[in-house]
């Protein structure tokens, strides 16, 4: 007991001096008496789809920019939910394949692999729009954003991907429908 009563007079006094200490894990059996506490604890739903049909972007009529597709591949998505439709985490992976359409003296950009992490949800008539944050590693820019809405036992999700790193036309956009399940 007395080095419990220590460690937790280092803590508290640590936590004086500007650091923070870590939370507990939600399993430890510990909790700091907020609701958050009473709360059940969210459940992981997964979507995996691969490929995405792709998008076109670019222009080649002008012979100014070539034509392009995106293609998603291996994408991955998972969202933590607690049965009250509350969003608390999410990631979402996948790889940006570019191809030409047409010859062209630009090379599509190559294959990568983008990380994007939730970032928050907002309350919506029908559901919530959640928004992701892209990894500051991400090689293309993009804003990510997806319309959530409930089912019986599963999420219906609309995933769009916006590219923010080029200006038009070559700023492409990627809309992807998919059902999240339990997992």
């Amino acid at each position: 007991m007395l080095r419990r009563s220590l460690a937790v007079a280092l803590t508290m006094g640590a936590g004086a001096c500007g650091s923070v200490a870590s939370p507990p894990p939600r399993d430890a059996g510990v909790t700091d008496g907020t609701t958050r506490d009473a709360l059940p604890p969210p459940v992981a739903y997964k979507a995996y789809l691969d490929p995405v049909p792709p998008a076109n972007f670019g222009s080649g009529a002008d012979n100014t920019h070539c034509a392009y597709t995106m293609t998603l591949k291996q994408l991955s998505v998972e969202l933590d939910i607690r049965p009250s439709g509350e969003v608390t985490a999410g990631t979402v992976q996948n790889l940006n394949v570019e191809a030409v359409i047409q010859p062209c003296v630009y090379a599509p950009a190559p294959t990568v692999i983008a990380n994007y992490a939730f970032q928050a949800a907002t309350a919506t008539p029908t559901g919530q729009t959640v928004t992701f944050l892209g990894a500051t590693n991400n090689q293309t820019k993009v804003n990510l954003s997806m319309t959530l809405t409930p089912g019986t036992s599963v999420y219906t999700a609309v995933l769009t991907f916006h590219r923010t790193d080029q200006g038009p036309p070559l700023d492409w956009n990627v809309v992807v429908p998919l059902t999240l399940r339990p997992q």
